[in-house]
């Protein structure tokens, strides 16, 4: 067990994993600095879109999946 001021800080990224279950590596989104979404501990697809939640965050991140006609 560490004391608290030896702890290395965490750094706030995000990241998500697309992985078939063969356990290949498929797609990913990256948030180097977790401005958008950080520590993320779920995801769901539903609905040509991705919920995102993290135990550390006080809202649910969403992403469209679907290209924008613009």
């Amino acid at each position: 067990y560490l004391p608290e001021w030896m702890r290395p800080k965490p750094v706030r990224t995000g990241l998500l994993l697309k992985i078939s279950p063969e356990g290949e590596i498929l797609e990913s989104l990256h948030d180097v600095n977790g401005e958008v979404m950080y520590s993320v501990t779920n995801v769901c697809e539903f609905e040509d879109k991705l919920y995102i939640g993290s135990l550390f965050n006080d809202a649910v991140g969403v992403i469209s999946l679907k290209m924008s006609d613009n």
